[in-house]
């Protein structure tokens, strides 16, 4: 099993600045197999070379799929491959009302409450009974930080694994791993839906996610 992780907003509670968001969002694109993550992975770079990177004459090559970055139509072509080709992956997501958070704690520490709502949405899932789960995060943390989420989680998450079960926890750049890029589209529809209400996006694959709750305190 693949868990590839992405988030969507900021975890800045100065509201003065109109760049900070209400929400932030997490969400996971959990994938069953390598078969399936190297389909996902023919998704995006098929999208890339099609619909964004098919004109002779471009200068400046996109290389990553971003959804703050693409019309809707492109995520339209992607997510029609997806559909056709790998049918199997679904979406696990947790939303923050940073309104909500603050009426209850006064000071957040924002690496805490990012590690708390990532572990609340793991607990959510069905981890197989052996093997592997490899969960792989777009890297935003510096080295403590790095630790710190990856300690939190192992200890934390032991009731909710098998004892034959092995979880593997590892960051890097959406560069290296396009299916980081695939759930940043999908993270962007969730998100854009408790910011500014807009569902366009969110209602064409809605039917892929398993999970979307919110933050619990």
């Amino acid at each position: 099993m693949y868990l590839y992780l992405d988030e969507s907003g900021d975890l800045g509670f100065d509201f003065d600045n109109k760049k900070a968001s209400r929400f932030f969002v997490i969400t996971l694109l959990v994938v069953p197999n390598s078969k399936s993550v190297k389909t996902i992975n023919n998704a995006v770079i098929r999208t890339l070379a099609k619909k964004l990177n098919h004109k002779k004459g471009n200068r400046r090559i996109i290389s990553e799929l971003k959804g703050n970055a693409i019309s809707l139509e492109i995520k339209k072509y992607f997510l029609a491959y997806l559909n056709k080709h790998a049918p199997t992956l679904s979406l696990y997501s947790i939303v923050l009302d940073k309104h909500f958070l603050l009426k209850r704690t006064h000071n957040p520490i924002k690496d805490r409450v990012y590690n708390h709502m990532t572990h609340q949405l793991l607990e959510k899932i069905n981890f197989p009974l052996a093997g592997h789960v490899n969960l792989i995060v777009d890297r935003s943390k510096d080295t403590l930080g790095v630790k710190e989420f990856n300690d939190y989680l192992y200890s934390n998450l032991s009731l909710s694994l098998n004892l034959e079960t092995k979880l593997y926890i590892s960051h890097d750049s959406s560069l290296n791993h396009k299916c980081i890029q695939a759930v940043d589209v999908f993270c962007y529809g969730i998100a854009r839906k408790y910011e500014l209400e807009d569902k366009s996006w969110y209602d064409l694959f809605k039917d892929k996610i398993v999970i979307e709750c919110k933050f619990q305190v």
